[in-house]
């Protein structure tokens, strides 16, 4: 290339045209102006940081930017395809509609259009369920649109024609979606209720029997099959249906028209008519479904004893758990304080835990009467329940102990309504409970919110309500089969045999620290072990028999002592069943520690030392936990504490809020808060002195 009068080489590459040396070194860049070329005089900084930053991250903005252009027509390319379709069978199905009407109306119908009306009230139940899950089917596309207008609402965007125009149709999808799932979760709702399907299950036998009774619980079992499906996408419609509506009450950018005027109306009041009608939560409809699986985890024309189904239905749907189950529900738009929340959580917790553990035993013993594949499916809903308990939970605990800031959640759901309290079950579980009349007298019930049955009734004893003595031992007996068979030797050869396989199944519980579960699993086989037992004793059975019924119960009671103090005495997670256990075990001391000392902020301590058993040499035994109680004052009295816990004894240095800041899970946070100790944990275990 000629410059300046002499010729250079020259090598062009993507980042412009510049000399070569004759050694092939790179020379100065040239730049081309008004047809002549020129030394570029420019500094041409590679990379210059702010300017190159600056456009790289506006390429990529661009870039993203088109990426959702692109995605949101292609959502509204497949709304208005699936919505077409949708529409024309909803004209099909008014259609239908219509023509039972006139059919129904037919002052003197004669067989034909009987026969018609019935095909065409069986066709329209049909076109209906197809319109449904279309429904369904468009509101899955209009989830994914939802999203993508929500990912460029957040985008800074210079186009300021270009975002009014996003916002406003990022409204009307928003409006639309929440209109669509609200029908969505009304119309299922309604076939559903219309299936009759706890009717259905009043007529059923426990273990049907005869052509009629078995061919009725086919029926009933097939029904309760397809309701499992449509509740299954209920409980998911309406967990879709709370988010949206918490974050539209909380959006302002959001903001509603009239279908018909076009005109802005009022969002917090169209939502506020959604939320009056929605007396379920989704907890509710997903705790309906866990009772709906249960029942499909039995096989009820299994070659088995009555009494067995009403075992195994008792551990999967049981009183218990009902109560713990609706405890759960009424959560939602309570006034409880936030210290009575955590107290029914914990409560409910322990119920799920139980009948968590009670599924897997089932799953190891259950033989031909239980289906392992709905065990399954029970267990998955099960554990969804409980997590959800449990995200709770450790929420309450960081504002109650670490004074986190409270979440501010709007309430999506209808107040239960009517006067209520809260009260405690002969287990010693907080729930909530109406006050009600019955014949002019004022009393306190725990009701299922499905079937409204009482579940429990409750009386006042001095400050709290507590379980009715009376109706609980009613409601235990009449569990029980007035037609019940006698037990036979083989069934209890059975259960002799099963004590293996829960043995087993307790030891996985000690590999996962779970003394709870433990306890359940072997408890509860011990005690159809004794039931067993007293059955056949008042029967004459044979000593043999009896004796191995008897062997059998003192070795799982063997087992589960070397288990659990094997769990305690190692475990990290101590609490008040711990302590419990080791001290009525001779496997632990406790003493105090010195005088009460004096804290900061006007707070007192009195320590405990949990020791293990001195070993031969040792004056003292090995420290094992300390326990703290702390006073208000030098001379309150010793049982007046204010706050009790346990402590690890390589953490009793260690600040309680500490320890909470330290955990590094919702579930090791629930560990630390386990370990509070009440007057009445501690009564008969240590001597406060």
């Amino acid at each position: 290339m000629e410059l300046a009068g002499f010729t250079y080489e020259v090598t062009a590459d993507s980042d412009g045209v510049r000399v070569v040396g004759r050694a092939g070194q790179s020379g100065p860049w040239l730049a081309f102006k008004h047809g002549q070329w020129f030394v570029d005089t420019t500094l041409r900084l590679r990379g210059g940081m702010p300017k190159t930053r600056r456009e790289l991250l506006r390429a990529q903005n661009q870039q993203r930017l088109e990426a959702l252009r692109a995605e949101e027509v292609q959502c509204a390319e497949q709304h208005n395809t699936k919505a077409e379709v949708l529409n024309k069978h909803r004209e099909l199905l008014m259609e239908k509609e219509k023509r039972i009407e006139v059919l129904e109306a037919s002052p003197a119908p004669d067989e034909l259009i009987l026969k018609e009306l019935d095909l065409t009230r069986r066709l329209t139940k049909q076109i209906r369920l197809k319109v449904i899950y279309e429904l369904k089917d468009v509101i899955d596309t209009d989830l994914a649109h939802d999203n993508v207008m929500s990912k460029l609402y957040g985008m800074r965007l210079e186009d300021k024609h270009f975002v009014a125009v996003m916002v406003e149709q990022r409204s009307t999808i928003r409006q639309y979606l929440i209109d669509s799932v609200s029908a969505f979760y009304n119309e299922l709702a309604t076939v559903i209720n219309n299936e009759g399907l706890d009717d259905l299950g009043e007529h059923i036998s426990v273990h049907p029997e005869g052509e009629t009774e078995t061919s009725r619980y086919k029926q009933f079992r097939s029904t309760l099959e397809t309701v499992v499906k449509w509740e299954t996408d209920l409980v998911e419609m309406s967990q879709v249906l709370d988010r949206l509506v918490e974050q539209t009450l909380k959006d302002d950018s959001i903001q509603f028209k009239s279908e018909q005027t076009g005109a802005r109306i009022n969002k917090d009041i169209e939502l506020k008519e959604i939320i009056d009608k929605r007396r379920l939560s989704a907890i509710d409809l997903e705790f309906r479904l866990l009772q709906d699986l249960g029942e499909l985890c039995l096989d009820r024309l299994a070659d088995v004893d009555e009494s067995v189904l009403g075992d195994y239905h008792e551990y999967l749907v049981g009183e218990g758990l009902k109560s713990a189950g609706n405890a759960h529900g009424d959560l939602n738009g309570s006034s409880l304080t936030l210290a009575q929340r955590m107290e029914v959580l914990t409560g409910v917790l322990e119920a799920y835990e139980e009948a968590f553990t009670m599924a897997s035993y089932l799953r190891s013993v259950g033989g031909a009467a239980v289906r392992v594949e709905q065990l399954q499916a029970y267990q998955k809903v099960l554990a969804e329940l409980k997590n959800a308990a449990e995200k709770d939970l450790a929420q309450l605990v960081r504002e109650k102990e670490l004074e986190a800031p409270q979440l501010s959640r709007p309430s999506v759901f209808a107040p239960r309504g009517g006067r209520r309290h809260l009260v405690r079950t002969s287990r010693g579980r907080s729930v909530l409970a109406e006050e009600v009349d019955v014949g002019g007298v004022a009393v306190v019930q725990q009701r299922d919110f499905r079937t409204q049955h009482v579940l429990k009734t409750f009386r006042q004893q001095g400050q709290e309500w507590v379980e009715d003595a009376t109706r609980a031992a009613e409601q235990a007996g009449s569990t029980s089969s007035p037609r019940e068979p006698a037990i036979s030797p083989a069934r209890a050869r059975a259960l002799i045999t099963q004590a293996d396989s829960v043995i087993s199944l307790a030891r996985s519980y000690v590999k996962d620290n779970e003394p709870l579960n433990l306890s359940t699993v072997i408890d509860g086989h011990v005690q159809k072990l004794e039931q067993v037992k007293a059955t056949l004793k008042g029967a004459g059975s044979d000593k043999e028999l009896l004796d191995d019924l008897e062997h059998a119960i003192s070795h799982l009671k063997a087992v589960e002592r070397d288990l659990l103090t094997s769990l305690y005495l190692s475990t990290n997670r101590p609490n008040a069943n711990s302590l419990r256990f080791l001290v009525n075990e001779h496997k632990v001391t406790v003493h105090r520690a010195g005088a009460r000392k004096p804290l900061a902020g006007g707070d007192y301590l009195d320590v405990y030392e949990v020791r293990r058993l001195a070993r031969e040499g040792q004056a003292t035994g090995d420290g094992l936990w300390e326990v703290h109680f702390h006073y208000p004052a030098a001379t309150t009295a010793v049982s007046a504490f204010s706050r009790g816990h346990l402590k690890l004894w390589s953490q009793r240095k260690l600040g309680r809020r500490a320890q909470m800041r330290a955990a590094t899970s919702g579930r090791e946070l629930l560990d630390i808060y386990r370990a509070e100790l009440r007057l009445r944990d501690i009564e008969g275990v240590i001597e406060l002195s």
